[in-house]
């Protein structure tokens, strides 16, 4: 049986690394080259990407458009209740997690303003349920849900995040958290990766609840993956196969990415169509799809430091966080980014 402590993957970051907003200008941010190759790393910024990425590379996205999940909801007896939406089952119906939700029975009905949230079925802290009123699923969530910051993100006014918590292409609604590696491209950046005829694919991953679920078994091998939605296109997997074919460099932008294409991918070809995933990459893991990455820096002991690891290795990959937080890189969903090539 294969084990690996999770307290091996542990690191410290000082409390000021924690990025609490984007920058500015978000291609701006600090970018972490490191060469497998050559085993060097480089500082640069952001903006020099295009400058730096292999030619004859393709470059995958997820167009995830992230919803405002939270939902302050209340009872006849005036007690509040959170709801976090989690997935749309059809339409109107959902599933969502409940706070303070002990005494909540099927059938009850909360209200948020106007519209009322009835529970169909109810499992622990999960529920099934439907949405009544005159506005239906995402305009609902639009309307009156915030959006669901990460719990190290501290603000009082979570509705400021809702375009900065959102990449610029972002259009298939239904994730809870945001692909962070995309939050760093502009339309510039584009631009420039089109001059140098840098093809790009979209693929859709749902980011789910999952991401912010700390692993709790001591042997990371123990953990279970959730399972999250993904969609590739008819022409995004002609595009991928074709680029497989010419043997361009796939550099996947993002965790989610990562995992969809390492779900999708079987005999070297990927196909199109609606899928679930709960790959769960760990260290030992052949990688078949991609020869690059664009990433974020994660928390310590998560699953997406986890999957970096498997990547370029544990000790390169602490390593390298230990180098961006020497240097002062910012860290986690707002924070900067790391190319490898």
């Amino acid at each position: 049986m294969k084990a690996l402590s999770l307290t091996d993957f542990n690191f410290d970051v000082p409390s000021e690394l924690i990025a609490q907003h984007p920058i500015t200008h978000r291609d701006q941010s600090k970018l972490l080259h490191y060469n497998t190759t050559t085993n060097r790393t480089n500082h640069h910024t952001f903006s020099d990407l295009p400058t730096i990425i292999p030619d004859h590379s393709v470059l995958v996205f997820n167009n995830t458009k992230v919803i405002n999940a939270r939902v302050i909801a209340y009872r006849k007896s005036g007690a509040k209740i959170e709801c976090f939406f989690l997935e749309k089952i059809k339409k109107n119906h959902w599933v969502i997690l409940l706070k303070n939700s002990k005494k909540i029975q099927p059938n009850e009905e909360l209200t948020v303003q106007d519209h009322t949230i009835k529970v169909i079925e109810k499992n622990g802290k999960q529920a099934n349920v439907e949405i009544i009123g005159h506005k239906s699923d995402f305009e609902f969530l639009d309307h009156i849900g915030t959006p669901p910051l990460p719990p190290y993100i501290k603000t009082t006014n979570p509705k400021q995040h809702a375009d900065q918590y959102q990449t610029i292409f972002a259009s298939e609604p239904g994730a809870v958290a945001a692909p962070t590696a995309s939050l760093h491209f502009t339309p510039s950046i584009f631009a420039q990766l089109k001059a140098k005829n840098i093809d790009i694919i979209f693929i859709t991953l749902h980011v789910g609840f999952g991401t912010f679920s700390p692993i709790e078994s001591n042997n990371i091998y123990d953990h279970t993956m959730h399972k999250e939605t993904y969609f590739i296109s008819k022409l995004a997997a002609e595009k991928l196969n074709h680029a497989k074919t010419e043997k361009k460099y796939l550099i996947a932008v993002g965790t989610t990415v990562t995992r969809c294409l390492e779900s999708n991918i079987k005999n070297n070809t990927f196909s199109s169509g609606q899928r679930q995933t709960d790959l769960y990459i760990t260290p030992g893991h052949n990688f078949k799809s991609i020869d690059g990455m664009i990433t974020n820096f994660h928390l310590p002991k998560s699953s997406l430091l986890i999957l970096i690891a498997s990547f370029i290795g544990k000790d390169i990959a602490l390593n390298l966080y230990n180098i961006a937080i020497k240097h002062r890189y910012r860290f986690f969903s707002y924070g900067d980014a790391m190319l490898i090539t």
